[in-house]
């Protein structure tokens, strides 16, 4: 939905190359499609099961964890009820690769006379060699698909029943009726003065009347590109009133013939004003049809290579009853007025101007004298073909595409981004009671039960993590600061690469840049050869060895500081070899909880003055994150065969710092190679992740930021949308996404309950707007969004982070959603 002006730029190329290559008389619908729920959850399925299992999971033949989670969702997307913008395309074949451009009606004439037979074998087939044609001189990248006999019969019901009518489009495979079900079509669907049809299926009572009111582009002169994509507007329109459909007739010249109608054309006003005399010259009308006529022929002489085109424009709004057609209607006139676009309804030409909707009929509309003359490049800037699709087509059931008023479900599959040569990296951003939190576990859960190994680095005192995932099979909780695990990376590690790790972690905690002599020695000390010689398996038998060889100033300088280090209580995960070595590598899951670990700031990591202050306590938090980030990468790196991901939340001074900004931004340049991903929980993405390579992710969701400056940053940062080319979506971005609630007209006639309601519901998330989001996916593609909550109560309390919101016990009403509290 949000590209930069050089991306719309090339959209709006590829919409003048396929104008100039339709035959003329070319018919373009813009048609809503219910999605099939079925559907939306085979997808969600499909990339975790094979054939034969995705098949039994759907005939409810298959208990497995990531079905029932997926099942779980059903209910939230049938609330939803999303629904698609299909592109139908239908093309003259009969008149040749140029269509009803002038000139062909002779031939058809003539081969009328022939006597041809339009329904012999040798015609048809020539007319296929000829659709062939035409499609492939289309651009690739729309990649035109033909329908089927099933699929041109739903067009034909979408057309007659338009809001009353919700089957979901159907797939290739659906066997045809074989016959159009009859419609009966009432002029005067409301008031003799209103322009609404009335349409009824005498033969299917199942499907209720639908109420229609069909109306002509009249006017758009003032747009300017970018901003001309009016056709997007009728995705603005709320769809609880209907549905709105758009059909465009596209009537193609080539620039002489058009020059030549036009000269035709200028004549016959010239002699409108010589025989109305004085009266023309107070005639605006002709004045403007004059200076249109020249900006036209201006157009096709700027570019004499193109064509010169005519365009109908219809939009047909349809409900299931006459008072939300009325609505629906005014709806889409407002909509389109506030765009600058003037739509004109013709009461009494309703049952024409509808037929334009049914191919082969469309001669039968009465669309002649409403169209738009123009040419490729100035049509192809309104670029019609625009999807607002976001995510992947299989994955984890992230968001609600909130871009438009259509609702898209969207799903999320890290897991197969390395397979698609991306990596397997989304970062999550925002401010505290956001949903970014909430949105993480969501994403995580669904990873562990598509079978994905996962190891968290948990900072909150709370222990969110642990509440969160702990009860799934095979998650395993260690308590870092307990002191009850070793950290000592000469255990756990293997001496080939144990010795150049355990540097670059430890050697800052002993107050040396990695890069010094001090490291040299070091490493060289612990290659593997050398450890295997002196027998160095760990940290204290490190340091006999450093008392045995101690020759210079510096290394009983060396000696010393790990002697102090030794003795500090913050050190005896490092340091003490009678505790237990985990093993982490049979585990589905794993949260490292740092509760009660410090770590310095990034600015202190970053400043040199600041950096010398840095307490020993915060070097030894530091060296500890990347010690468990360390072990869950190696674990990953060895083994390529499955799906891992490491989850880092609030982890600023370890990301960066040398040795952690290096580890993560080694994922993000290679570990598609070896499926590993990772999942960064932030306030501040640009500040945290700045040593990563952020440049090479690009799945990004951004909650609510509470400051402005914050919030435009992250905004062109992660999104591309500038304030300069977006300001109304920037401005939105940070004053009404997830919104609080600041009831300030508080009244004293409340109620109790009602009172006490609004008390506690002062300066929270607004109900219903918890989780609003911008998304990026894998492929850049960037939209608005509304994040998923959890699918069942149960899971919904597991992922609760608001404290009062856990110690509450009045009863008092909580909210439906499942993300209050997310942070």
């Amino acid at each position: 939905m949000f590209k930069r002006k050089e991306r719309r730029r090339r959209f709006a190329e590829l919409h003048r190359q396929l104008t100039q290559a339709l035959p003329s008389g070319t018919l373009l619908y813009l048609v809503a499609a219910p999605t099939d729920i079925d559907f939306i959850m085979r997808r969600a399925l499909w990339g975790h099961l094979s054939p034969a299992q995705l098949r039994r999971a759907v005939a409810g033949e298959l208990q497995d964890p990531w079905v029932q989670h997926v099942q779980a969702y059903e209910s939230t997307f049938r609330a939803y009820a999303p629904y698609q913008r299909l592109f139908w395309i239908a093309m003259p074949v009969d008149a040749g690769l140029e269509g009803y451009a002038k000139g062909s009606a002779k031939q058809r004439f003539r081969n009328w006379l022939a006597g041809a037979d339009s329904e012999a074998a040798t015609t048809l087939e020539g007319w296929r060699e000829t659709a062939d044609t035409m499609v492939r001189g289309l651009p690739r990248d729309f990649k035109p698909t033909p329908v089927t006999e099933a699929q041109q019969e739903w067009l034909w019901d979408q057309f007659c029943s338009l809001g009353a009518f919700n089957d979901p489009f159907p797939a290739p495979t659906v066997p045809a009726r074989g016959v159009f079900r009859r419609a009966k079509f009432h002029p005067r669907g409301g008031r003799r003065d209103e322009s609404i049809l009335k349409v009824t299926r005498p033969d299917t009572p199942e499907i209720r009347p639908s109420y229609q009111s069909v109306v002509t582009l009249f006017g758009a002169k003032k747009l300017r590109f970018p901003g001309s994509e009016i056709f997007k507007l009728i995705d603005h329109i709320d769809p609880a009133l209907g549905r709105v459909n758009c059909a465009m007739r596209l009537s193609l010249n080539h620039v002489q013939d058009e020059k030549n109608h036009n000269t035709s054309t200028a004549k016959n006003i010239r002699d409108q004003v010589r025989q109305r005399g004085i009266a023309a010259l107070n005639d605006d009308e002709l004045k403007h049809q004059m200076q249109d006529l020249r900006e036209y022929n201006n157009l096709l002489s700027a570019e004499p290579g193109q064509k010169g085109m005519n365009v109908d424009v219809v939009f047909a709004a349809g409900a299931d009853s006459l008072s939300k057609a009325r609505n629906l209607e005014q709806a889409l006139l407002s909509i389109m007025d506030r765009s600058g676009v003037s739509l004109r309804s013709f009461p009494g030409s309703q049952a024409g101007l509808i037929k334009v909707f049914a191919p082969g009929n469309e001669k039968q509309a009465g669309l002649e004298g409403m169209g738009h003359p123009t040419t490729p490049t100035k049509f192809s800037r309104f670029v019609p073909l625009i999807s607002t699709g976001l995510g992947n087509s299989t994955g984890i059931p992230l968001l609600v595409n909130y871009s438009t008023l259509r609702r898209e479900i969207v799903l999320l599959d890290l897991q197969g981004a390395s397979g698609r040569g991306h990596v397997g990296v989304i970062l999550i951003g925002g401010s505290p009671g956001g949903g970014k939190s909430h949105c993480s576990k969501i994403i995580v859960i669904g990873l562990m039960k598509r079978r994905s190994r996962i190891h968290v680095v948990d900072p909150t005192d709370t222990r969110e993590w642990e509440k969160a995932i702990g009860q799934e099979p095979g998650v395993k909780v260690i308590d870092v600061a307990g002191g009850k695990v070793s950290m000592d990376l000469l255990r756990l590690l293997s001496p080939d690469v144990g010795g150049e790790v355990f540097v670059d972690h430890l050697m800052p905690l002993l107050g040396y840049p990695a890069e010094s002599s001090e490291g040299d020695r070091l490493e060289l000390l612990l290659e593997p050869a050398s450890r295997d010689t002196k027998g160095i398996g760990s940290w204290n038998r490190l340091v006999e060895v450093l008392r045995q060889e101690a020759s210079t100033d510096a290394d009983r300088e060396m000696l010393n500081k790990f002697e102090v280090l030794s003795n500090r209580s913050y050190m005896r995960a490092l340091t003490d070899e009678l505790l237990e070595a985990p093993d982490i590598s049979k585990l589905s899951g794993l949260v490292w909880n740092m509760a009660g670990i410090p770590l310095p700031t990034s600015t202190e990591n970053d400043t040199e003055h600041l950096a010398s202050r840095i307490s020993r306590r915060e070097r030894a938090g530091q060296a500890i994150y990347g010690i468990c980030a360390e072990l869950s990468q190696q674990l990953f790196f060895n083994d390529s065969q499955s799906s891992d991901f490491i989850v880092l939340e609030e982890a600023e001074g370890y990301l960066n710092s040398p040795a952690g900004g290096k580890r993560a931004h080694k994922i993000t340049r290679e570990a598609r190679r070896l499926q590993t991903g990772l999942v960064v929980i932030s306030q501040n993405l640009i500040n945290d992740c700045r040593k990563m390579g952020t440049e090479f992710v690009t799945q990004t969701i951004l909650t609510r930021f509470d400051e402005d400056d914050v919030a435009k940053a992250h905004l062109e940062r992660f999104m591309g949308i500038t304030e300069a080319e977006y300001p109304d979506v920037v401005r939105r971005y940070i004053d009404d996404t997830s919104p609080p609630e600041l009831n300030d007209t508080l009244e004293m006639s409340m109620a109790t309950d009602d009172f006490d309601l609004a008390m506690s519901d002062f300066g929270k998330t607004i109900s219903g707007r918890e989780g609003e989001c911008f998304f990026r996916d894998e492929f850049r593609r960037v939209g608005r969004g509304k994040l998923l909550g959890a699918p069942t109560a149960e899971l919904a309390d597991r992922l609760n982070t608001n404290p009062n919101e856990q110690k509450s016990t009045d009863g008092a009403s909580k909210p439906s959603n499942g993300q209050r509290g997310a942070a």
